[in-house]
């Protein structure tokens, strides 16, 4: 389930960004995920969770939940 979420959210960052690569669908994640949910996550951080290194946290899940666009 966690996967399919990052997943997911890495498509719609790429669409609203326009960027291909993975680091800059990150770095768009990154500062989307900070300014609208005041939350701090490094790009980075994000590329791990896309590799499937990590496991984002339970606050960040539904952070990226709302940003495509489900509810609490």
């Amino acid at each position: 389930m966690t996967d399919k979420l990052i997943e997911s959210a890495f498509d719609k960052a790429g669409k609203e960004s326009g960027k291909d690569s993975v680091n800059g669908k990150a770095e768009y994640l990154a500062e989307h995920i900070s300014d609208e949910y005041k939350f701090s996550v490094t790009s980075k951080t994000f590329t791990r969770y896309y590799k499937k290194e990590y496991s984002p946290s339970h606050p960040l899940t539904d952070h990226l939940s709302q940003f495509l666009g489900y509810k609490n």
